[in-house]
């Protein structure tokens, strides 16, 4: 009797070992095939993104484009101003400029650029223009706030 327990006991560990490894074999398989989807996935959209470069850099070398194309070129460029701004932004408020070629921020007093050579000249200080910007904003916003201020 104590050894048909033993006997069914190992069968049983047996058959469940069997069962765990063709588990784990089939968890393995299926995420090496997910993994693979995933990079595929990934490849395509990579791709769809060559496009969109390559007919954006058409469309800033002066090719022809359809009137989509072309629309949604001229929303990248005005993004791209956007963006621009705020990077001089941001390199100014760290004492640096932004090379017009590599668009990498570098010191302020530098020539050229240490990162692809290009020159980088200093831009105007535009703090006469933002002052003027300023106080245009000023003198349009502020007198509105003090009326109410003094009305409460």
């Amino acid at each position: 009797m104590g050894y048909d327990f033993f006997d069914e006991l190992g069968d049983t560990i047996s058959r469940t070992t069997k069962d765990l490894s063709k588990r784990a074999g089939q968890l393995y398989e299926s995420q090496k095939i997910r993994n693979r989807l995933s990079s595929e996935e990934h490849m395509v959209e990579k791709l769809k993104c060559d496009i969109g470069n390559l007919i954006y850099q058409r469309y800033r070398e002066g090719a022809d484009t359809d009137e989509e194309l072309h629309s949604l070129c001229r929303e990248i460029e005005q993004h791209m101003k956007i963006i621009s701004k705020y990077k001089d932004s941001a390199a100014e408020l760290k004492g640096r400029k932004i090379c017009p070629s590599c668009e990498k921020a570098v010191d302020r007093s530098v020539l050229f650029c240490p990162y692809c050579g290009a020159p980088c000249p200093t831009p105007e200080p535009e703090k006469a223009e933002g002052e003027a910007a300023d106080e245009s904003v000023e003198q349009e916003i502020p007198k509105p706030v003090e009326e109410e201020v003094k009305s409460e």
